[in-house]
Parts: structure tokens; sequence; C-alpha cells
């Protein structure tokens, strides 16, 4: 098995360490649970997608966060409401590592690897097994794909994809925008991620060019420097975005997400204090994805970046 770099490790810390900003009480932010989620569009304004997005956004019923999800819903003109459909025990039993390990380290077959070397030394693998993934669906994951199949790249043919929420396309556990389980006092709020992944045909792998093709950052992963001021890419997967949903408007498709402390589509703003409230829609076609919108969500001012 390919061993990992010590970079690598270098890099995990510095994810632990650096995504960790401006920690606000859970119940500072319970406090404001009266004050209503309110979106301000601040690009795009007189685009008609923009416009209605806006509206949709803003009388919306958020019963978690909407850094955690952004409800289904054609109470505004122009919208179709997406079915999705729950992936089962056993679906994701089988995507489960493949979808951990392209996202931790743009390799699908990593943990098969970690597998086989274990079994190779006489070692028993860790298990992961029904039961396991049972209890956590619902809670520390869910996952969904659509019924019928979107074309999420507006080409004229249907896309197999799945959306990811929590473990598996995050590292760690727990429900998204509740007390953090690894903060002692769950004085911060977790954020989980939320990603879209193309699958093949057989629906049991990723299709890897596709994924990164159409959800990746541009920038190509994350980058960092070391002592001798060299950059390093790190092995993990960027998308544009860590909280990605998907509407369709007007017969085509589109999909946000909200920003990170690694910055925008132009992968700039990193250091800006509000760029983790900053929620951008993006629409995919004839081969280029192009940022159409950009909100900032106000009502609640602090919210705990999530640890990623």
């Amino acid at each position: 098995m390919k061993r990992l770099p010590l970079s690598y490790f270098a890099f995990t810390l510095l994810i632990a360490v650096a995504s960790i900003s401006r920690p606000v009480s859970a119940e500072q932010e319970r406090s404001a649970e009266d004050e209503a989620y309110r979106f301000k569009l601040v690009k795009g304004a007189g685009v008609s997608v923009c416009d209605a997005y806006l509206e949709r956004l803003n009388i919306m019923d958020y019963s978690s966060p909407p850094y955690c999800d952004r409800p289904e819903s054609e109470d505004v003109p122009g919208f179709t409401e997406l079915n999705r459909v729950p992936l089962s025990v056993e679906d994701v039993q089988i995507l489960l590592p493949r979808i951990q390990g392209f996202t931790q380290h743009r390799n699908q077959d990593f943990y098969d690897f970690a597998k086989v070397a274990k079994e190779s030394r006489g070692m028993r693998p860790s298990q992961n097994d029904l039961l396991n993934v049972k209890d956590s669906l619902g809670r520390d994951l869910k996952g969904w794909r659509y019924d019928p199949v979107i074309d999420i790249d507006n080409d004229g043919a249907p896309d197999n994809i799945i959306v990811w929420h929590g473990f598996g396309a995050s590292g760690y556990t727990g429900r998204c925008g509740q007390g953090s389980p690894y903060d002692k006092g769950h004085d911060t709020l977790l954020r989980q991620a939320q990603l879209p992944y193309v699958l093949t045909r057989d629906n049991e792998h990723i299709d890897v060019f596709k994924t990164m093709t159409i959800f990746g950052h541009p920038s190509g992963g994350y980058r960092f420097s070391i002592q001798d001021g060299r950059k390093i890419l790190a092995e993990k997967f960027r998308p544009i975005g860590l909280t990605m949903g998907i509407f369709k408007y007007q017969d085509l498709y589109y999909f946000d997400t909200f920003f990170d402390q690694w910055g925008d589509f132009q992968d700039q703003r990193g250091k800006q204090a509000d760029i983790h409230n900053t929620l951008a829609v993006f629409l995919r076609k004839e081969g280029k994805t192009q940022q159409i919108c950009e909100y900032q969500m106000t009502g609640i001012e602090n919210i705990t970046r999530r640890k990623n």
C-alpha cells in the first residue's frame, strides 16, 4: 500500500487547527432563534434565478441552519421540487468506503487497499458492518439520489447523482447544527459537509472525472506552504464548497454552496471574517462552471465555522 507522506499528516493537523475559528457559544446562537435566518443578494441582482432564489431562501422554514441544507421547495414560481430518494442501508454500506476514500485521499479504493494490506499482515480489518451504518444513517450521515434523475451539467443527458451529508463526506461524526461532540461543553455548533458525487452506472463507484470537473474547486486542490516556501498539494479532494445543494429553476439545474475558510470560487477572500456565511449559486453548462449569484446570510451574525 502506498505510504502517506509526512506532508499529508502536517496538512491534516493544519486543517484541524485552522478551521476552528471564532467560536461562539451554542447558547448565543440559540438566543437568536426567534430571529429568522435572512439572506441578502450581493451579486446577481436583476438575474431572474438570483432574485427568485433570494425569495425562496427567505421564505423557507428551516428545521436546521441553512448551512446544513436548503430544503426542497416550489413555493416560488419557476422552481421544480426535486424528489430525494434516501439511500438504503445497503447502498450506504457499499458506498461509504468509496466516498470516504475519494474525499479524504482522492482515491476511492484507498480503504480497499488498506484492508488488503492489513489482511496480508494478519491484522483484522476495521468492522464497518450493516448494523453500525443503520445506527448512523439519518443522524451522523444521510444520503439520497434523485428520481427522476437530474441533468446537473445541463447537456441533455441525465447524470447519476447522489448527495452525501455527514460522515464520509466529512471526517467526523455528529449532527449538523447541534452542539459539537468534539467540544466538551458543546459550546460550538457543528457544520457537517454535504457534497454531491456522480456515480458510475453500477451505483457502486464514483465517476471521479465527472465529480471533480463539475464539483471540484478550479484551484485543483488544497495547497499549503511548507518551511522552504514550496506549495504542497494535499491528497484531499477540494470541492467548490463544503455544503452543496442542488435545485432546478426554469428547466436548468443549479447547485449552491457556502464557501469555507479556504476562500471563494476565485480562491480569494479566505481571510474574510464572514466568508463562511457567504452562499453562492453555480451553473454548469457547455462544459463550464460559472458562478451566477452570491448571498450573505444575516440575522444570526455569529455562526461557528465547521471543522474540516
